[in-house]
């Protein structure tokens, strides 16, 4: 079984947990400044917490486990100046993620990797 790792707002849980991870839908690290229909995902939870930098702190954010075996995972790519390059360590998946494949992660502690 492999899992994937999504970094997301603590106020969101209730609801990626009722209905899933939906592409999309919400905000997150991302808001307002994409406008991509996927869910992002990561092998390595310190990516995010980097990208997120001073407005990370463990009580306003939660780390789900994604379980992604069946899905249609595929690397992140970039679409600006270097057009077409994978991203280490990002995925996307642009289906719905039920919630019966994501659970609440506890091994993160501010900055360190599942």
């Amino acid at each position: 079984m492999k899992h994937l790792y999504h970094l997301t707002r603590r106020n969101n849980l209730d609801s990626i947990m009722k209905r899933g991870l939906v592409p999309g839908f919400s905000c997150g690290i991302t808001c307002g400044r994409r406008n991509d229909k996927f869910v992002f995902l990561t092998d390595d939870i310190r990516v995010p917490v980097e990208q997120l930098g001073s407005v990370y702190s463990s009580e306003g954010w939660v780390v789900l486990e994604v379980e992604v075996n069946g899905l249609n995972v595929v690397p992140l790519r970039t679409t600006g100046l270097l057009v077409n390059v994978e991203v280490p360590h990002e995925f996307v998946v642009e289906n719905m993620v039920s919630p019966e494949r994501i659970r609440l992660f506890h091994g993160v502690k501010n900055n360190t990797s599942p």
